[in-house]
């Protein structure tokens, strides 16, 4: 049966039922006797037995045929999942390649059974020091929206009063994607809301059947509650809608932000995406796109352009010395981040890299080479790259060396230091320009906001670069990647597939654009970049892949299926 056949909770079904066992779902829908005096609903979560043993599942509706239910089910914890919730699971099926019976697990918490609802009081009531920087200017009539937050505007005060916002017309589910961040959403409340995450267990089974019960109005969770069911929702508010923690580790790789999307748009619910650097399901869920915080949340930005300098003085331009120079005067050490690729040497000329005549390694970054140039025979060489050790040998205790990730850590540096930034523009793997885009606004908010930010490139007239450096806009950001996501054919505007499989997987037969197979730690890798309409074939060719092995699906979602290709005007405010 397929589970969008369930609709409404409505009246208790008798003789037979459908159940999706929890963690069974390659092998679906089963049918269960329902005992005489048990009401059963859609929705409602289930013990059943399963072979020689016993599991929990959530029944879907009316048993297909009932003369295959030869089994009772032995008990009724209440309910799990609204119909609505069970309609979409078809829908999002689709989207990830699988089958629905494979995502009821994500309807409610690990352990489904139902506790009394804890006593919170009235409704909710905001902790936050003062206003947001711009939030009071975005229009209330506005109900699908992406906010791109300046580096010093705090994720969490905006959580807090979108939810706040939505919470006058119903109850708010406000995803967070890591612990930490649901700890500072909550403490902006001081009534109202609920944590639903795993810490305390018990908390979290009260907690959850309040929500369901509609007796809690703001609840704050973890990715896996994206599909959670409440009596009276109307909107779901993402938090730091980018964070790779909103993408599901295991089983069905789901991203939390594009449940939300897809969810709020068959619920007709209201939907806050926020965050920074968009992400392309953000870009193509059909929300506005507004800024929160202008130019003055922003720390100083300097760039300085390599190509100004001599060949010979681009690896430390006198610009960016001078920069760092004025930092220690004013009694700072600036905090320069590190590089995760060792250094290497190239020609000037034609950027081969060049073998060491003492050591005989690639790319040595050590020793100056006595030969010129195998390829051009220019003399000329220059080393790139700036890993730690390089950065303490060239530095030693004048400046504090710090990693991409130690960024996160930090607040009001004073000056941080990224040596080149070019290498972050051109890296692959993610949306246009996201990895350069982050780590600046990482770097901005370590400096904090009467601090400076200082890099170097020989790309000075990249849009991307002048939307962060000269006009200081995420948003003039988030338009270049849209257009550049639109030129090239990459989400939101198709869907990237990326499959890995401890076999080498077929290259051909695919539907729309491969690339691979190649190997990688895991065994093999193929990306297929495809439209709307290849979803299916594409389905069919890895359920066909999945009886050979083991095989890891990651799906960067395109188009919304009910809304088609993005249109420009969802960046428009």
């Amino acid at each position: 049966m397929s589970v969008a056949a369930a609709t409404v909770r409505g009246s208790a079904l008798v003789g037979a039922v459908d159940v999706v066992g929890d963690n069974t779902g390659r092998v679906g829908a089963l049918s269960y006797r329902v005992p005489d005096g048990m009401a059963v609903h859609v929705g409602d979560a289930v013990e059943v037995p399963i072979g020689a043993r016993t599991a929990t599942g959530v029944v879907v509706g009316p048993a297909a045929d009932p003369r295959r239910a030869t089994r009772a089910i032995l008990t009724v914890y209440g309910p799990r999942a609204g119909g609505e919730e069970l309609a979409l699971l078809d829908v999002l099926a689709r989207r990830y390649l699988c089958r629905p019976a494979d995502l009821t697990g994500r309807l409610a918490p690990r352990t489904r059974r139902g506790n009394p609802p804890l006593d919170l009081g009235g409704g909710p009531t905001l902790a936050v020091a003062g206003p947001v920087p711009g939030l009071e200017r975005i229009p209330a009539e506005s109900s699908r929206r992406l906010l791109c937050c300046a580096p010093s505007v705090e994720l969490a005060d905006v959580a807090a009063v979108e939810a706040a916002r939505v919470a006058r017309h119903g109850q708010v589910l406000v995803l967070c994607a890591t612990v930490e961040e649901a700890e500072a959403v909550s403490t902006r409340f001081r009534s109202g809301a609920a944590r639903l995450d795993h810490h305390p267990r018990r908390d979290e089974l009260s907690a959850w059947s309040g929500f369901v019960a509609g007796t809690v109005a703001v609840g704050i969770a973890p990715r896996r509650a994206a599909l959670w069911s409440a009596e009276h929702l109307a909107g779901i508010v993402v938090v730091d809608e980018a964070h790779p923690g909103h993408r599901e580790q295991s089983g069905i790789r789901t991203h939390a932000a594009d449940l939300a999307a897809v969810r709020s748009a068959h619920q007709d619910l209201a939907l806050s995406l926020i965050g920074r650097f968009p992400s392309p399901s953000a870009l193509g869920a059909g929300v506005k796109l507004y800024e929160v915080g202008g130019p003055d949340e922003w720390p100083r930005l300097t760039l300085v352009d390599r190509q100004a300098s001599p060949p010979g003085d681009r690896a430390l331009p006198d610009g960016l010395a001078a920069r760092m120079r004025a930092a220690a005067a004013r009694g700072i050490t600036p905090v320069v981040v590190a590089e995760n690729r060792p250094a290497r040497r190239l020609c000037v000329r034609c950027h081969t890299r060049i073998v060491c005549s003492r050591c005989g390694q690639d790319g040595c970054a050590d020793h100056r080479p006595a030969d010129p140039c195998p390829s051009c025979l220019d003399p000329r060489s220059i080393v790139v790259g700036w890993p730690a050790e390089r950065l303490r040998a060239r530095f030693g205790d004048h400046v504090r060396v710090a990693s991409y990730a130690d960024l996160a850590h930090l607040s009001d540096a004073g000056c941080v230091v990224i040596m080149n930034i070019d290498p972050a523009l051109g890296r692959a793997g993610g949306p246009p320009g996201a990895y350069a885009a982050d780590l600046l606004v990482a770097a901005a908010r370590a400096a904090g906001p009467g601090g400076e930010v200082v890099t170097t490139t020989g790309q000075a007239q990249h849009p991307l670069l002048g939307a962060l450096f000269e006009r200081r806009s995420l948003k003039a950001a988030a338009r270049w990647a849209w257009e550049t996501a639109h030129a090239v054919g990459l989400p939101p505007f198709r869907h990237l597939i990326r499959i890995v499989s401890t076999f080498a997987p077929p290259t051909q037969g695919w539907p729309g654009v491969t690339f691979g197979a190649r190997p990688v730690r895991d065994g093999h890798e193929l990306v297929v970049l495809c439209g709307d309409a290849g979803l299916d074939r594409l389905k069919d060719r890895i359920d066909g892949l999945r009886n050979r092995g083991r095989l890891y699906v990651e799906v960067t979602a395109g188009p919304h299926p009910a809304r088609g290709e993005p249109g420009s005007r969802e960046l428009d405010s």
